[in-house]
């Protein structure tokens, strides 16, 4: 609601957004997560329902929100990004945006990865999910970072406040090579948002 005063009114709109088209491509990725195809069809049917209420926004909303994101996505400043390739609450497709606006920019823009386990969901004998450990694992979790991982951003933006440029691929290379669980891949990609996908 604070955006929306901000902008003017409100600038989500779901009217004709049709869900199941949405996830149709990732459905089998989640219905697991979901607790299976009958949650998800159960879901959508919600959704598709009076009871799944949707949003118009209006014309001054709409275009108060793109004059406050009216972003190029091009790094000017030494710019790191440190993002988890399963934060549930900043999804590292935001992230993979601003990596493709930058490909060639590698002077200025460095992106760095936090990446879970092949297998990092663990269960207990009941088949629940098991939350014996409070550690988020690696890669998940909203901005969950080690020490570790962030001493080394640290580090990496010190020199490049110092340089005016984030350090070469071989000084990050050499730098994240020893931190548990950090990625540097310039070739590296992730899905993008559905908003970037239009």
């Amino acid at each position: 609601l604070d955006l929306e005063r901000r902008v003017g009114g409100a600038f989500y709109d779901n009217t004709a957004t049709d869900y199941a088209k949405r996830i149709a491509d990732e459905r089998a990725s989640f219905n697991v997560a979901l607790s299976g195809n009958s949650a998800i069809d159960g879901m959508l049917a919600i959704l598709s329902s009076p009871y799944g209420k949707r949003i118009a926004a209006t014309d001054q909303g709409l275009n108060g929100l793109k004059a406050q994101v009216a972003h190029k996505g091009k790094a000017l400043v030494p710019t790191i990004t440190m993002t988890g390739t399963a934060d549930m609450i900043t999804p590292a497709g935001n992230s993979q945006w601003l990596t493709n606006k930058n490909l060639k920019n590698t002077k200025k823009f460095l992106p760095l990865w936090v990446t879970t386990d092949d297998k990092w969901t663990r269960f207990t004998a009941t088949g629940a999910p098991d939350r014996s450990s409070p550690a988020w694992p690696n890669g998940t979790g909203h901005c969950q970072f080690s020490s570790d991982q962030v001493l080394t951003v640290a580090k990496l933006a010190a020199s490049a406040a110092k340089t005016g440029s984030v350090p070469s691929d071989a000084a990050v290379e050499k730098a994240v090579a020893s931190v548990d669980g950090l990625l540097f891949d310039r070739e590296y990609s992730v899905p993008l948002l559905k908003y970037y996908q239009k």
